[in-house]
């Protein structure tokens, strides 16, 4: 782990704060689903259950976008090697990239995978990390020689997480899209 101080150029460190946007389009969100689902036709009994089911979701995502959760990365650090240290309340793990969704400017997903096996979906906008690493960690996801583990896709099982993808604004795609 020579290379992960922060210090070398090549290292890309991340302090992972909550966004206040998230927390903002979280409950609107789920809110709108509920009403949709409310809306189509069908027995009253299966419209009410699936509305009980998105506000739960809302509780559930506002609790962990609010709590203390021990699974929460609060720092990331990109290695030259193409590695991840992934930082939670939990302690400090090794891990290798998982998947990228999305790599924009203003939203940035992907996941890890550490070496105990723990999956992080990591969501970051421009709210949530300072601006300069987080440009440097866009521009090394979109790279095209980047390395995702043997046998990624498999383990996501539904074939739309995993190996390089290219998007028309150079982002990602799953193969055969």
């Amino acid at each position: 782990m020579q290379d992960a101080h922060p210090s070398h150029p090549g290292v890309v460190r991340l302090r992972v704060g909550r966004s206040r946007s998230l927390r903002f389009a979280l409950l609107p969100a789920h809110l709108g689903a509920a009403a949709a689902v409310l809306l189509v036709d069908g027995p009253w009994w299966a419209a009410t259950g699936l509305a009980i089911v998105v506000m739960i979701s809302a509780a559930a995502g506002l609790a962990r976008h609010f709590g203390n959760d021990s699974d929460r990365v609060h720092e990331l650090v990109l290695r030259t090697d193409g590695r991840f240290e992934v930082m939670t309340a939990a302690g400090q793990e090794s891990a290798e990239l998982w998947y990228v969704s999305l790599a924009e400017p203003w939203l940035t997903v992907f996941g890890v995978r550490s070496a105990s096996g723990r999956r992080h979906d990591i969501v970051l906008l421009r709210d949530n990390v300072e601006p300069e690493p987080f440009r440097r960690l866009r521009v090394r996801l979109r790279q095209p020689g980047r390395s995702v583990p043997a046998g990624a896709d498999a383990a996501a099982g539904d074939g739309m997480r995993g190996g390089p993808r290219t998007s028309p604004r150079g982002g990602a795609r799953g193969p055969g899209h």
